[in-house]
């Protein structure tokens, strides 16, 4: 389920390791090139996602198989990250059609992806 985001956290490294499932980490990924098309200006960016937004597009261009193996270590700064940028690509794109266009997923996944990872930092 697209909504089932698995994260744990580990002592070494980051702090934290997101498990993304294939379909999640594409969505990442493709989310993730929307939003930097959307604010092509970095110093918006940065306003928006923090210190940590520019390394997402690095991160989730993890081999989809390594990353459900192993996970994509994260800080938490950067778990906040991808979480502003779900929610803020959200409201940038209104349509659905130009969501969908933009994104190649559903408004609703993308929603789904950006609640499960708040509940998943959470620990429900």
């Amino acid at each position: 389920m697209r909504a089932r985001v698995r994260i744990r956290r580990t002592d070494e490294g980051p702090g934290w390791v997101l498990i993304p499932g294939t379909d999640q980490l594409a969505l990442l990924r493709r989310c993730t090139d929307a939003f930097h098309a959307e604010m092509p200006d970095r110093g918006q960016r940065d306003f928006v996602l923090g210190e940590h937004g520019e390394s997402l597009p690095a991160l989730f261009a993890a081999d989809p198989a390594a990353a459900a193996d192993a996970g994509l270590p994260m800080t938490e700064g950067a778990l906040r990250a991808a979480h502003t940028l779900l929610v803020t690509l959200l409201a940038l794109i209104p349509s659905e059609r130009v969501f969908m266009e933009r994104t190649g997923h559903y408004r609703d996944h993308v929603k789904a992806v950006a609640y499960g990872l708040r509940r998943a930092a959470s620990g429900q």
